[in-house]
């Protein structure tokens, strides 16, 4: 296993032929989207911002957003009950967010290019993403990854998320590839390092500033951008 305090330019990984990606804060900065989200929200609803400052807004939001692991109905009644008349209701407020939010999330320019390296490298790749069929798939079209891979595998369009086993090794089928030349890169460390590493992945975890917590497992790479898989695949 590479020493995790070695910068990622010289543990090139050789040998790995083939990539799968999580999607959200891996791909796509998801946490700054939806922050763009909430300041399109505020300044579009005077309902909100004339009892609120923007600061006050955002930050009530991601919290209960609880980093998009929360219920999104009940994220949007505790926002209808702190500002009454934002939306007419639960339901209205999450088909505004189904149309909107995927709006503000884009793929930066070094992550295109790694991507297009990749390619052209003859490095297969492909994605694995836990949540609902929907509004995975809008991020992924909004987003312009769609033009990038045909090769994604959503959990809401099979049943089964991350870190099972199952969803990994239907990812393998998805890409044609080995597990022993396949790496895997996300930034969560118990449905995508964990999940990867107990079904036989490399792996790679991108840190987004935080310490590793774990003890009984470790990621092989620890990077701060998913740009740097570059350099672990191609060296």
């Amino acid at each position: 296993m590479s020493d995790l305090n070695l910068p990622v330019t010289e543990i090139g990984c050789h040998g790995i032929g083939s990539v799968l990606f999580d999607l959200d804060n891996t791909l796509i900065d998801r946490d700054t989207g939806f922050r763009k989200f909430c300041s399109m929200l505020f300044r579009s609803s005077a309902s909100i911002s004339n009892n609120s400052s923007e600061p006050d807004m955002v930050a009530f939001m991601v919290d209960i957003d609880k980093a998009g692991m929360g219920d999104r109905h009940r994220m949007f009644e505790d926002v209808i009950s702190r500002w009454p008349g934002c939306f007419k209701n639960a339901d209205s407020a999450v088909e505004f967010y189904m149309n909107h939010y995927p709006e503000m999330l884009t793929i930066s320019s070094e992550t295109k290019c790694m991507l297009k390296d990749l390619d052209a490298h003859g490095v297969s790749y492909g994605i694995v993403t836990n949540g609902g069929s929907e509004m995975q798939w809008a991020k992924i079209q909004r987003s312009g990854l769609r033009q990038l891979t045909g090769k994604v595998l959503v959990s809401g369009d099979v049943g089964i998320e991350k870190p099972a086993p199952a969803i990994f090794r239907m990812a393998m089928d998805m890409i044609g590839a080995d597990k022993d030349k396949t790496l895997f890169v996300g930034d969560n460390p118990d449905t995508d390092i964990s999940g990867a590493y107990t079904f036989g992945l490399k792996t790679a975890w991108i840190s987004l500033g935080r310490e590793w917590g774990r003890s009984e497992y470790r990621p092989d790479y620890v990077i701060n951008h998913v740009s740097e898989v570059r350099n672990i695949v191609l060296g």
